[in-house]
């Protein structure tokens, strides 16, 4: 092939090849691309690093099955993939003791610590476990994921404006509980 890019196709069950590039090719690549935020998000959502691991597992392997192709918005996709997949794993009862308590205790540093700015960033982490889950799923689709409030609507399910308005109540609350920090450091 031209422009250095390897070719692969997929297989049929007699190992013969059936003309069509290999979706597992793109999957993967939207894996590299997208997991650690897919990751944040659903530890957002669930508080629990271990259930933002089950979440992203249970996706991409469900993807397996699929045609990448014809999915219009991937990262919009995954996101309210990923999202619904880990209130689905959080529903369990074991899950929900992790839960309560606590996003600040449970879930890995969301934060990378810059020389100097470890008691802060530990204290914007415990803001964050102390926002509820609505304002915690826009903050991190916002911040992280980089998705407009109009994206935020079409995964949550809600409209730009309130997503607007659920990230405006949570700087708010992020603001008060950083009270003793600079405010244009959060």
């Amino acid at each position: 092939m031209t422009g250095g890019r390897k070719a692969t196709f997929a297989v049929n069950s007699r190992g013969e090849r059936t003309g069509r590039t290999n979706p597992n090719v793109d999957l993967a690549q939207q894996f590299d691309k997208y997991a650690q935020d897919l990751w944040l998000f659903a530890a957002a959502i669930s508080g629990d690093p271990s259930v933002a691991d089950d979440a992203l597992q249970q996706v991409f392997c469900s993807l397996l099955e699929r045609d990448l192709s014809r999915i219009k918005d991937t990262k919009r996709y995954l996101c309210r993939a990923v999202k619904n997949a880990t209130l689905n794993l959080a529903r369990t009862e074991v899950r929900e003791q992790r839960k309560r308590e606590g996003f600040a205790l449970n879930c890995r540093t969301m934060f990378s610590e810059p020389a100097g700015r470890g008691e802060e960033l530990a204290a914007l982490n415990t803001a964050m476990g102390h926002l509820g889950q609505e304002q915690r799923e826009v903050v991190t689709l916002k911040v992280w994921g980089k998705l407009t409030f109009g994206e935020i609507g079409d995964v949550l399910g809600i409209s730009p404006n309130t997503a607007a308005s659920r990230y405006r109540y949570a700087i708010g609350n992020l603001r008060k509980a950083m009270g003793g920090y600079h405010e244009e450091r959060i």
